[in-house]
């Protein structure tokens, strides 16, 4: 059953039918972007059968979007005109493409060096946004520790490495100029 026939007023499950949107004419839209095409040359360039591009012209089936993405540019046509019948504007005095990438974004990367550039879009791959963020605010939390003085840096470290090496804290004199060296501990 091609397009007329699915679009009768009369017909049944009518009403299943986008009959005003355009979207049930890709047949009609498909001829006209072939422009002359065999229906054998269309189906070496988008990779599909013959039978399949015949059926798509008589308007038995319909492509799913990935098999009218590969029509539309094996015809050399817009994918959203060939699908719903939308012109799409073109700008011809000093259009450039659109960018998929945002311009905020693109700005960054084209500041930075290649090297680094690739390094941030792998991070941002591997990791994610929100990884780089955690990786941010590790850095920030180091930057946290570098300003308090050496001293309590360094016993910062000490108790680190007694907790990570399993130690109690209590095990070890209290450092010179300790605030709990004069006070009793628990025990």
């Amino acid at each position: 059953m091609g397009y007329k026939e699915k679009t009768e007023p009369n017909t049944k499950n009518r009403d299943r039918i986008f009959v005003s949107s355009g979207i049930n004419r890709f047949g009609e839209r498909l001829k006209e972007a072939m422009n002359g095409m065999s229906n054998n040359e269309l189906a070496r360039r988008s990779g599909m059968s013959e039978t399949t591009v015949r059926k798509y012209l008589r308007g038995d089936i319909y492509p799913g979007i990935d098999s009218a993405a590969l029509v539309a540019e094996a015809c050399g046509v817009s994918l959203v005109w060939l699908v719903c019948g939308v012109e799409q504007k073109v700008d011809t005095e000093g259009a450039t493409p659109q960018s998929p990438v945002d311009p905020v974004l693109d700005a960054i990367l084209q500041r930075l060096p290649a090297e680094q550039g690739r390094i941030l879009a792998d991070a941002i791959i591997l990791r994610g946004v929100s990884g780089i963020i955690s990786a941010l605010n590790g850095m920030s939390a180091m930057d946290e520790f570098l300003q308090i003085p050496e001293s309590d840096r360094e016993r910062v470290l000490r108790l680190y490495r007694q907790i990570k090496e399993g130690d109690s804290e209590g095990d070890q004199e209290p450092a010179p100029g300790d605030p709990l060296a004069n006070h009793q501990r628990a025990g």
